[in-house]
């Protein structure tokens, strides 16, 4: 409920970043088959070597307890990529080791873009899921998002179905 005016109203809220986390993390999940490996959803790993600083990719795989693919879900319109989550994805990559992460946006834009960060190299990639889009056409568009993450992941032998 919402206390200001002079009306009260029931009101019933739905965290849309979680519903879409949730979404793309199951949708993926369905599609991505790479034996040997974990698909996880918010699975915490650390920032620093001394284990203090925490992080939560919505997104990663993992084979034993090497991380060969992360990514974050947003629930906002972009074209690029916001500044804060490219900053949040980069220190995903580079606490996970890897060469690359995955920004994927809900927006009505089909447009890739990849960003490489100065003097080291690492790759953050932004793709979208136009929601607006047919049930068959959106889940093409996963599939297509799972080939993809098979792909980059370090997994060698990585097969999305």
């Amino acid at each position: 409920e919402l206390d200001r005016g002079a009306v009260l109203t029931p009101s019933f809220l739905i965290d849309m970043d979680k519903v879409f986390e949730d979404f793309v993390f199951r949708a993926i999940g369905e599609r991505l088959s790479i034996p040997g490996t974990r698909w996880r959803q918010g699975k915490t790993t650390t920032l620093d070597e001394a284990g203090r600083i925490r992080i939560k990719p919505d997104l990663s795989l993992w084979r034993g307890g090497s991380c060969c693919f992360v990514g974050d879900a947003k629930y906002k319109a972009t074209d690029v990529g916001d500044n804060d989550d490219l900053y949040q994805l980069l220190a995903y990559v580079r606490a996970t080791g890897l060469e690359s992460g995955l920004l994927v946006y809900a927006t009505t834009a089909r447009q890739a873009s990849t960003h490489v960060v100065r003097y080291d190299g690492a790759r953050l990639h932004v793709r979208q899921l136009d929601l607006t889009a047919s049930e068959p056409a959106l889940l093409k568009d996963v599939a297509d998002l799972s080939r993809y993450i098979a792909g980059t992941s370090t997994a060698a032998s990585a097969v999305a179905s």
